[in-house]
């Protein structure tokens, strides 16, 4: 766990103002460890029948679903670990939706003649997209947009942290 305390939003976006907690809850055991995890999901139906767009419009109840994935293993000294993610969301407002695709890449090398001494490299990719609105079509309506509001986004980032690390007795 790593905490960087102060402004952190230049490295790690507008969310992290205050600062930031890095927790790396994997690293390669002493035998090669693969997950694939699959889920899925359906929005339920609002109690006020005004707000269920999709009833409306004759639809289904919007869904969201997703992969990931984790590999980690160790190779003589280099350990490895990757992983990542693929999403979908309808969203549960109208016209509201999100896409994610990530992926991420960790690698450690652990020195024999220096016992401790180590040095990594950690990199994320992620692309992500979808659509939000901020006005509401009315006040029966808030998860309808006001025509014309609906705003299309388009992200990524890309992160690379190399580092040393050294324990000693």
């Amino acid at each position: 766990m790593e905490v960087i305390k102060g402004a952190s939003s230049a490295l790690y976006g507008s969310s992290a103002l205050n600062g930031v907690i890095n927790m790396r809850t994997k690293f390669a055991g002493d035998e090669p460890e693969t997950q694939v995890n699959t889920y899925t999901g359906i929005y339920g139906n609002a109690d006020k029948a005004s707000m269920n767009w999709w009833k409306q419009q004759n639809q289904s109840n919007p869904t969201y679903q997703g992969v990931t994935f984790s590999h980690a293993q160790k190779i003589g000294n280099l350990d490895l670990v990757m992983g990542g993610q693929i999403y979908h969301d309808d969203g549960y407002r109208d016209s509201a939706n999100e896409q994610r695709f990530r992926t991420n890449l960790n690698l450690r090398y652990r020195f024999k003649k220096i016992p401790g001494l180590m040095v990594g490299i950690n990199s994320t990719i992620m692309s992500y997209s979808g659509r939000l609105f901020f006005l509401w079509k009315n006040a029966d309506s808030a998860l309808i947009s006001r025509a014309g509001t609906l705003s299309p986004y388009t992200n990524q980032r890309a992160n690379i942290d190399p580092y040393i690390t050294y324990n000693s007795k």
